[in-house]
């Protein structure tokens, strides 16, 4: 049995979740980054949510979710299953981690639940529906 290859829609699909996981993964390890140092960027407001101590716990979230979106977005480029999963997870999981930032981003907040979302709706949609 040989595994049948993927159409060209369904290519540019794993693409388009390719190269967005990419650029949400990489932007995810600079906030952990960002947030391991403190800045001022994500605490401008006070909110018991996003005080120093929680900086660093949020550091290590951030990147492990970097990580995890960096394998997903290699996996969907290779048309890999797992990657689509793994995205569609990472995604869901995005959005409601955003959600708590809305009250201190809410401009960056917003853009990333839209991504995730595009993640979310790209890899889901019926390929053969025009």
């Amino acid at each position: 049995m040989s595994t049948p290859t993927p159409t060209v829609r369904e290519t540019g699909r794993y693409t388009f979740a390719a190269v967005v996981m990419a650029a949400l993964g990489f932007f995810m390890i600079l906030a952990a980054i960002n947030e391991w140092a403190n800045s001022r960027w994500l605490a401008q407001n006070t909110y018991a949510l996003f005080t120093a101590n929680n900086l660093v716990w949020w550091g290590f979230v951030d990147f492990i979710l970097g990580v995890i979106a960096l394998y997903a977005a290699y996996s969907l480029w290779h048309a890999g299953a797992s990657g689509a999963v793994i995205a569609l997870v990472w995604s869901i999981f995005a959005v409601v981690r955003w959600i708590w930032y809305i009250p201190a981003q809410p401009w960056l907040s917003i853009l990333i639940i839209v991504l995730a979302v595009g993640v979310i709706y790209t890899l889901t949609r019926d390929p053969h529906v025009r």
